[in-house]
């Protein structure tokens, strides 16, 4: 029962782990589009564009 009570605390601290590592890597999307937006990349009509930034995004953080 104990080893079973170390992996559930190993599982949920995994998972805050991870959770902030998403949020981070949120907060970096979002800076990084607007950043591109402010420069001058227009949005409408160009979904898809922004969606491949977000993507690019969550896989280079």
């Amino acid at each position: 029962m104990e080893k079973i009570k170390r992996i559930f605390q190993i599982g949920i601290i995994s998972c805050v782990i991870l959770f902030c590592c998403g949020c981070i890597s949120l907060v970096v999307c979002y800076e990084n589009i607007a950043y591109q937006i402010n420069q001058g990349a227009s949005i409408a009509g160009n979904e898809l564009v922004v969606l491949n930034l977000y993507i690019s995004s969550v896989a280079e953080y």
